[in-house]
């Protein structure tokens, strides 16, 4: 693995497997004009983010992402999941009603997924896993797990529909 990376010049090699990413998900057949790509350096924190999600989850506030750490380098390890960075007054969504409703939709098949973890106390985060990669596997192993979270997208549609109405 890499010496540890500092600069966004550093980062460039992982910027440019993450704009692949973007690419390669573009390309398929489900990508459409309702779904957005974010792909950047973020020096604050020193990493590499990537965020797939639509502009109606409260204009991106909930979205799966990947992120890219000197740690996670070293263990050549790193995490996929959903984020629901939303809150009651700005979106009108209340997190631990959209977390409810939507493990009761999901949950089971996210648990069926070989390596993921379900966490129904975490509104933030409600489920990850963890890939391992190389330079070489980076981009595929990534775009395996994106292709499958996106899979979500009904359910955390209806998610947001409950948590606004207040059923859970």
């Amino acid at each position: 693995m890499p010496e540890h990376l500092k600069t966004a010049e550093d980062w460039s090699t992982y910027l440019i497997l993450m704009q692949e990413l973007d690419g390669r998900l573009r390309s398929t057949k489900w990508f459409n004009q309702e779904w957005t790509i974010e792909c950047r350096h973020v020096p604050a924190g020193n990493r590499v983010i990537f965020i797939l999600s639509k502009d109606k989850w409260c204009n991106g506030a909930i979205h799966f992402k990947t992120r890219l750490t000197n740690t996670d380098l070293a263990k050549g390890c790193v995490r996929v999941g959903l984020h629901v960075e939303t809150n009651q007054i700005e979106h009108g969504i209340n997190r631990i009603v959209f977390d409810r409703f939507f493990l009761a939709e999901s949950g089971e098949l996210i648990q069926s997924w070989p390596g993921y973890i379900v966490k129904p106390a975490h509104h933030q985060k409600p489920f990850h896993t963890w890939i391992e990669f190389t330079t070489d596997t980076l981009v595929s192993g990534l775009e395996e797990e994106f292709e499958r979270v996106r899979s979500l997208d009904i359910s955390i549609d209806k998610a947001i529909e409950a948590s606004r109405r207040g059923n859970g």
